[in-house]
C-alpha cells in the first residue's frame, strides 16, 4: 500500500506543478515527458488494482475453504460424542447382562435347596388342604350372596326438637337416609324384624340445657335397655347413647320411647349440628 500512495502523492505534485509551466516550445518536450510519466504511473496503478482484485479472490477462497473445514470438524465431533455415548451405553448394558448372569447362576445354584422347601412344605400341608384340587377356587360367602331378604339395616334421625316429651311416649325418627328392606317406619318410629336373628340397635339423644328425659329400647313390652339424657344445672345441651345386641324372633317390634313412670324436663334437641337418631342392622 506504501508505493501505490508514493504514486498519488508524485501524481498530485506533478499535476500541481503543470500549472507554473509556460506553454513556450522549450517546454513543450518537457510536458511530453510529464505525461509519458503519468501515464506509466496510471498503468502502474491499474496493475496493482488488479493485483488487489486478484488478492481479495484469493482471500475469498480462503475464508470458504476455513469456513469448510470448520463444518467439517463440527460434524466429526458429534460423531465422536456419538460413539462415545454409545460405548458408555454398551458398558452399561454388558454391566447389566453380567450381573443379571450373576443372579441366574445363583439361582440355578441355590435350585435344589428351594425344591426341598416346597416338597417339604407339601409334606407337611393339612390333610384338608390336601383334597383341594389346584384349579379349585375357594368363594367366600357374602350377604349378597343370600339374597336380598338378609340384608336389613336402618339409620333414622328427628327432623325437628321434641318440646316437653310426654311419659311412656314413643319417639319417632322421622327421617330414613337407610332403610335397606323397608323394614322400619318413620310413621311410627318402630322396627319389624323381618326373620329372627341376632341384630344390634343403636340411638342417641339430645336434650336441652337445665333438662333431663329418660329413654328405654322396647322389644314389644319389654325394656331391652335404657338410658338417661341429663342436662339439668349444665351451660350447654348433652347427649347420651346406647347400644345394645340382641337375639329377636322373626315380626318382633323394637322402638325408643321415655321413660313410663320419670317426668320430663325440657325438649329432645335434633337439628343439623345434633341429631337425635335411632339405628339397627342385622348382625348374623
Amino acid at each position: 500500500m506504501q508505493p501505490n500512495l508514493k504514486l498519488l502523492l508524485s501524481l498530485l505534485v506533478i499535476l500541481y506543478s503543470i500549472q507554473f509551466v509556460k506553454c513556450t516550445e522549450n517546454r513543450l518536450e518537457q510536458l511530453e515527458r510529464i505525461v509519458g510519466k503519468l501515464q506509466d504511473t496510471i498503468s502502474m496503478l491499474s496493475k496493482d488494482n488488479a493485483n488487489n482484485k486478484r488478492l481479495v479472490e484469493d482471500l475469498k477462497f480462503k475464508v470458504n475453504e476455513q469456513e469448510e473445514r470448520i463444518g467439517a470438524l463440527e460434524k466429526g465431533c458429534k460423531i465422536e460424542s456419538r460413539i462415545a455415548s454409545s460405548r458408555a451405553m454398551k458398558k452399561r448394558v454388558g454391566y447389566y447382562n453380567d450381573s443379571f448372569n450373576e443372579a441366574i447362576e445363583d439361582l440355578n445354584a441355590n435350585m435344589p435347596f428351594w425344591r426341598k422347601a416346597f416338597e417339604d412344605l407339601n409334606a407337611n400341608m393339612p390333610f384338608w388342604r390336601k383334597k383341594v384340587k389346584p384349579n379349585t377356587i375357594m368363594k367366600r360367602t357374602s350377604f349378597s350372596d343370600r339374597g336380598s331378604s338378609e340384608n336389613v339395616a336402618f339409620f333414622a334421625f328427628m327432623s325437628q326438637d321434641l318440646n316437653s316429651p310426654s311419659v311412656a311416649h314413643n319417639l319417632i325418627f322421622d327421617v330414613t337416609p337407610t332403610d335397606i328392606g323397608s323394614h322400619y317406619n318413620k310413621y311410627s318410629g318402630m322396627f319389624t324384624a323381618p326373620r329372627s336373628g341376632t341384630y344390634v340397635f343403636t340411638w342417641t339423644i339430645y336434650c336441652s340445657v337445665g333438662g333431663y328425659v329418660y329413654e328405654q329400647l322396647m322389644v314389644n313390652a319389654e325394656v331391652l335397655d335404657s338410658s338417661n339424657c341429663n342436662a339439668d344445672g349444665a351451660g350447654w345441651h348433652r347427649s347420651i347413647s346406647g347400644t345394645a345386641v340382641t337375639q329377636i324372633n322373626q315380626g318382633d317390634i323394637v322402638y325408643v320411647r321415655t321413660h313410663p313412670t320419670s317426668l320430663n324436663k325440657g325438649s329432645i334437641l335434633s337439628s343439623s349440628s345434633h341429631r337425635s337418631s335411632f339405628a339397627g342392622w342385622l348382625l348374623f
